[in-house]
Formats: structure tokens, C-alpha cells, sequence
């Protein structure tokens, strides 16, 4: 009995031993920090812009981490329909940041009689320079178009379903029709628990009674 009680002891030294090698701390060596200003497009920055009636700019904002001291930050721009270039189209060539200021402004300028109704026109947007940050948006596109409709209204209620857990949310569904052309209608989707986004369709009415859904983990029912 003894015999085995000075052999077990060489054994859990041995795993004591193998326990503290395996639970070695990690160092951790954080990322550099940066002393830029570190400009980017903000994620928030809309893709597509609807163009009001006489309307004749459009202002986009680039946004900065570092907001010490007052900067300039070329803009290079490009424009264009149905992939075509087209000249009708003024944008700034710098984004100015006052000191202090986290938010600068870009602006689209234009002609609103040179701009044909229901036509999209693409911008193209990019900041250059040594101040851009690498985890942000250094380049954007944005649409802009003249389509005028009438204001929002009620159309019912969407009813949302997780098919996993059975969970069912009913959110406002708001529609609207084109002034130019009266058989397009567009009908907007509320955001909610289960799609944190807007949805927004646009039918033609004389197509009524279209049945749409997304099947998958989430889904959504609609009837128009």
C-alpha cells in the first residue's frame, strides 16, 4: 500500500504540472490606434434619394472618428443614366469638416428642368486622401430619382410569422401612387421585431390580388 502511495505522487505532480502548462495566459496585443481623422460614409447613408418637385440639390454626408482640427477631403464623383455619362450634375470636389465637427457635407447640385420624370440617374461617389479610415466606406453610389407621388396612406396591416417558434407581429401597411404614372402604386412595409428593415414593393394596379411571401427561418405574408 505504501509502495503505491510513492508512486501516485510523482504521477499528480506530473498533471499539475501538465495543468498549469495548458493554462498559460494569452497576451492579448491590441490594434494600433490611429491618429487620422479616419473619414468614411456612414453605413446609414441612403442608397436611393427621390427628387421633390423643383428641387435642385442633394446633400450626402461623410462622417470622421477624429474630430480635432478643421479639414478638407477630396471628392471625386461620377454621373450617369442607363450607363451613360451626363453633365447635368455638380458635385462638390471637397468635404469641408469644420473643427470640432464630426459631419461634413457633399453637394449634388443640378438643373430641376433638365431632369426627365421617372429616370434614374446614378452618382458615384469616393473620398480620397491619407485620412480615410480602413474600417469604414471610402466609396458610394447613390440613385436619384423624380418620381412624384401622392402622400402615404393606411392600406392594412402585414402579419409577420417566425415559423420556428410560431411568433406573429402585425405591422401598418402604408401605400401611395405615382402622379405620373396613376396605375403604379408602391405599398411600404412598417420595420418590426422579426424584420428590422422597411420593406417596400411597387406593383402596377392592374395587377390586383398579387400574393407575395419569403419563406425561411422568417417569414412575411402579404395580400394586395
Amino acid at each position: 500500500m505504501k509502495f503505491n502511495k510513492i508512486l501516485a505522487l510523482p504521477a499528480l505532480a506530473l498533471t499539475m504540472w501538465g495543468l498549469g502548462a495548458c493554462t498559460d495566459e494569452v497576451k492579448y496585443d491590441p490594434a494600433e490606434q490611429l491618429s487620422t481623422p479616419q473619414v468614411y460614409f456612414p453605413t446609414t447613408t441612403p442608397s436611393a434619394v427621390d427628387i421633390e418637385e423643383n428641387q435642385t440639390s442633394v446633400t450626402v454626408n461623410v462622417e470622421r472618428v477624429n474630430t480635432s482640427g478643421a479639414i478638407t477631403v477630396p471628392v471625386t464623383a461620377t454621373a450617369t443614366v442607363g450607363g451613360e455619362a451626363t453633365d447635368i450634375f455638380t458635385v462638390s470636389s471637397v468635404a469641408a469638416f469644420a473643427d470640432g465637427s464630426a459631419t461634413a457635407p457633399i453637394s449634388i447640385d443640378f438643373d430641376f428642368s433638365k431632369i426627365q420624370q421617372e429616370t434614374k440617374y446614378t452618382i458615384s461617389l469616393a473620398i480620397e486622401g491619407a485620412d480615410l479610415t480602413p474600417y469604414g466606406k471610402s466609396q458610394q453610389t447613390i440613385t436619384l430619382q423624380y418620381a412624384p407621388w401622392t402622400a402615404w396612406t393606411k392600406a392594412g396591416e402585414a402579419v409577420y410569422t417566425c415559423s420556428a417558434f410560431g411568433f406573429t407581429e402585425s405591422q401598418p401597411v402604408m401605400t401611395r401612387t405615382s402622379l405620373v404614372n396613376p396605375d403604379l402604386q408602391e405599398f411600404k412595409f412598417a420595420a418590426g421585431t422579426l424584420f428590422p428593415k422597411e420593406i417596400l414593393v411597387q406593383l402596377n394596379k392592374k395587377n390586383q390580388h398579387r400574393y407575395c411571401s419569403a419563406s425561411g427561418y422568417r417569414r412575411q405574408e402579404w395580400r394586395i
